[in-house]
This record gives structure tokens, C-alpha cells and sequence, in this order.
């Protein structure tokens, strides 16, 4: 199993950054003292004796604090701080002044500065005015991304679950900021937990990394509905000792879990002490709460969707029970198709969605009178063109109902061809969805190998003939190649 590890470097530079301090004031002796000092107090510091001097410093440099004196040559710390607001939002400033009037003061605030200081000051007095403008800052951003958070929730997302899933994975990454990120989803297809890996994350360059992760302990303490926070020793009763980096000092599992279901957990690893704050645990579970439901509608949403879908393909059998030739040749375009995705690297959810389409393609017939072609002779051109009214007459039929909306483009589609000559709308190569394509091969070698009113099968070779002359016109050539490498790998020939 694989941790991943942020590549947000932004984020990450916090965790160990130095606060930065630009001085400005034409007094050099002043700064000198103030440079020494706050040096010796492990800030990094700049300054300069012009306004823009000092921009240009705010351009290329992070600077946490702005310390300004309202006099500047040419200028004035007022007009300075003016632009810091404007264009450098993440920046506190405090104003010095030797003017100690109550306007002077009154102005700076009305400018935004975090805190002004009397000169002369004591360099003591200037460390304190420093730490609170620090803290200040710290309780800004914090609340800036608190808000960000709160923001999130509730916010229109997709209607996937890996995709739920990760929308928050990212939020509450964003909200506590760990080191390292491990994922295990709830896969339902085949019934286990699997690592997942975000895209938005990358793998970790360390080698953390053979976890070793005792789900059943987490499952165990996720049925009482609380979060699992470890520190030291503890890890060991989660994670197989010697499977986790040392540099791990504390870690925080959190699951997606609704009333019914656990769909999946993280765990956030910290290479720190973390002080666990209440307020942000809350909002956590409140997210991953949020999640699992989404994720439990979707779900029960699909439910009902495929039944509706099996309801229709269970009548469309029924009405072809009078042409078993018919129904049989649905069957066998599916079991074709499905061969073939057995070939392709798309998700289960597609692959459903394609075989839904594979038995249904022909429903358009169902609306159209095709008694007269019925017959040993060549269709004459009205003929075809009644033919050609079987994907609109499909369309028609399916699209009122919303559990068909994926499914629809593909029946629709289902008699183009990969060079454009194809029907109802001309498209080609990748214009055309992928399970059209798909079902058109699928579709076509079905038709060929069965017996029609008007000709015998052909053989299996005489129809991978026919394949290979029309791939790249008519048929995917990709397509066809994974086609007749699925046809061997089930010997059918």
C-alpha cells in the first residue's frame, strides 16, 4: 500500500517559514538597530528607505509584515500602505510614527494597519507589537480558510463518488494541512478496501512507504461513530510497526461512513506534534458525513435507474418474442461488446452503460413498420432510408426518461462510421462516442455470422475479412484490432 504526499509546496512552506519583515524609513541608524535586532530574534528582514524600493521587494519576496514610517522621502507610509492593501492583501502592516497624535493614529487604522508604534521604542516593545501583528495574522488565514472550507460545502459537484470523494480529501487537506495522505475506498464490485490514489496528489519521494494498515482495527472504532487520533506508541495498534516512517509522529483517520454504509476512510499523517482543534474535527466529520450521503443518494439514485433500465430491456424482449432471430441478435451484440471492454482500461460504470446500450440498440425498430423488409431482395433506396429511422425512432422512445441519458448518444450513434459517411449525423473517429463504435463492430460481425431471409452466415474468417477491409472507413481500427484479439483469446473461430 502507497502513501501519497502533497505537492503543494505553498502549503507546505508554511509549516517550517521564517517570518519575513521589510522595513522602510529614510532613518538609517534606526534601522540598522532594528534590522540587528530582529535578525538576532531569527526573523528575516529587508529594508529599504523608498516606497518603490519597497514594491518592487513586495514583488519578489513573500513578506509577512510591512514595519513603515509614515514620513518616507517623496512620499508618505499612508500612500504605501494604500497599495499594500490593494495589491498585497497577505501583508500586515504597522505603522511607525515619532508624530504621536491621535489623527496619525486614527488614519493608519482607517488604512488597514494591523498596529502603529510611538518612536522611540524600546526594542521589546517592538518584539511585542510584532508577535501580536503575527498572531493576528495567523488568526486571518486561518479564518480565510476556514471560510474557503465552509464555502465548500454543499457546493454543486460531480455525480461521481471517486470524485465526491476526493472534492473532500481536498478540503479538509486544505483545512489541517498534513504531511502525507492515505486513502482506502470501499470498491463494490469486488467487495473490499482498496488504496486509492488522488490526482491531485502525488506519491511520496520517500519511501514511507510499505503501510502495512489494520482495517479491521479502524472499522472497529469507526462503528462508534468518532474519529481515530493516534500519537507515538498508538500507531502501532493501526499500522504494522516498521511499515510507517519514522519522521510520523501523529495521525488522524477519518471515515466517509453515512447511517448505513462506510464507503471509505483517510488517514492524515503528520511528521509534528498536531494540536487537534475541536472546531475543525467538527467540520470535518460534517464533510465526510456529507460526502457518504451524496454518496449513498447516487447509489440508491442508480438503483432505481437500472431497474427502470431492466424493466425496458425485459419488455423490448418480450415484444421480440415473435422474431427470435431478433431477440437472439440483441443478446449476441451485447456478449460481443462485452468482449471487447474486457480490452479496454474504462470504468465499470461506462462498461454498464455500453451493454445497456448493446441490448437496446435495435429498439427503434420496435417504432417502425418493417414487415415489407422482410424479403430476399435488395432494399430499394425508400426502403433504406426507412431503415435509417431506427436510432431518431430510438431517441424518441428513450429520452423522456432520464435514467437513459448516457445511454441514448450511444444508440443514436450506433450507425455512424469512423470516416464520416455514416447516419444520422455524419460524425467521425472520435466524435462518435466510444460504445458506438463498439456496438457498430459488435453489431456488424453479429449480423454477419447469423442467417438472414435473404443469405446464409458467413463463416467467422469471411466475416474478419469483412472487418479488415472496412477498419478505418467504417470501423474503429483500434477497435477492430482488440476485436479479433478478444475473438482469439475465447477461440472463436
Amino acid at each position: 500500500m502507497k502513501i501519497l504526499r502533497k505537492v503543494n509546496t505553498e502549503i507546505a512552506s508554511t509549516k517550517t517559514h521564517t517570518p519575513s519583515i521589510l522595513i522602510v524609513d529614510d532613518d538609517q541608524f534606526m534601522v540598522t538597530l532594528i534590522e540587528t535586532h530582529l535578525t538576532n530574534e531569527k526573523y528575516q528582514v529587508f529594508s529599504t528607505s523608498s516606497v518603490e524600493e519597497a514594491i518592487e521587494i513586495l514583488c519578489n519576496e513573500k513578506i509577512d509584515i510591512l514595519l513603515t514610517d509614515l514620513k518616507i522621502p517623496g512620499s508618505s507610509g499612508l500612500t504605501l500602505l494604500d497599495q499594500v492593501n490593494r495589491e498585497f492583501p497577505s501583508t500586515m502592516s504597522i505603522i511607525m510614527t515619532a508624530y504621536g497624535t491621535l489623527d496619525s493614529s486614527i488614519n493608519a487604522l482607517r488604512k488597514n494597519a494591523a498596529d502603529y508604534i510611538l518612536k522611540p521604542f524600546e526594542m521589546e516593545d517592538l518584539s511585542q507589537t510584532i508577535e501580536r501583528t503575527l498572531k493576528k495574522k495567523e488568526i486571518q488565514e486561518e479564518y480565510e480558510r476556514l471560510r474557503n472550507t465552509l464555502n465548500s460545502i454543499g457546493k454543486p459537484t460531480s455525480n461521481r463518488p471517486a470524485d465526491l470523494m476526493e472534492d473532500t480529501m481536498l478540503t479538509i487537506d486544505q483545512l489541517l494541512e498534513p504531511d502525507h495522505v492515505f486513502m482506502l475506498y470501499y470498491d463494490q464490485n469486488q467487495y473490499r478496501f482498496l488504496p486509492w490514489e488522488c490526482k491531485n496528489l502525488t506519491l511520496s519521494s520517500k519511501s514511507l512507504f510499505s503501510l502495512e494498515i489494520n482495517i479491521d482495527a479502524h472499522i472497529k472504532c469507526f462503528q462508534t461513530r468518532k474519529l481515530i487520533k493516534l500519537h507515538g506508541d498508538e500507531l502501532n495498534a493501526f499500522y504494522t510497526p516498521g511499515s510507517l516512517s519514522e519522521t510520523v509522529k501523529c495521525a488522524l483517520a477519518i471515515p466517509f461512513q453515512s447511517q448505513k454504509a462506510l464507503y471509505g476512510f483517510f488517514v492524515l499523517f503528520f511528521d509534528r506534534d498536531y494540536e487537534w482543534k475541536n472546531e475543525y474535527l467538527r467540520l470535518a466529520s460534517i464533510l465526510t458525513s456529507n460526502c457518504a450521503q451524496k454518496i449513498e443518494n447516487i447509489f440508491l439514485t442508480r438503483k432505481l435507474q437500472n431497474n427502470m433500465i431492466e424493466t425496458v430491456e425485459s419488455l423490448l424482449r418480450s415484444l421480440q418474442m415473435k422474431d427470435q432471430t431478433t431477440s437472439k441478435h440483441s443478446d449476441r451484440v451485447k456478449d460481443f461488446a462485452r468482449m471487447m471492454l474486457e480490452g479496454l482500461q474504462i470504468s465499470q460504470e461506462e462498461k454498464e452503460v455500453i451493454l445497456h446500450a448493446a441490448v437496446l440498440h435495435d429498439i427503434g425498430k420496435m417504432a417502425i413498420d418493417l414487415s415489407t423488409l422482410n424479403t430476399v431482395d435488395p432494399l430499394d433506396e425508400r426502403q433504406m432510408e426507412l431503415l435509417k429511422q431506427h436510432p431518431i425512432r430510438a431517441k424518441e422512445i428513450l429520452s423522456p426518461l432520464s435514467c437513459f441519458s448516457d445511454i441514448v448518444p450511444i444508440i443514436y450513434h450506433h450507425h455512424e462510421r469512423f470516416d464520416g459517411t455514416g447516419y444520422p449525423d455524419g460524425l467521425k473517429a472520435d466524435q462518435i462516442p466510444l460504445g458506438s463504435r463498439i456496438i457498430c463492430i459488435a453489431d456488424s460481425f453479429e449480423s454477419m455470422t447469423s442467417d438472414k431471409v435473404y443469405r446464409k452466415a458467413l463463416s467467422i474468417d469471411m466475416a474478419k475479412k469483412e472487418l479488415m477491409e472496412h477498419r478505418g472507413t467504417q470501423f474503429d481500427p483500434h477497435l477492430v484490432d482488440i476485436f479479433f484479439k478478444q475473438l482469439e483469446k475465447y477461440s472463436i473461430s
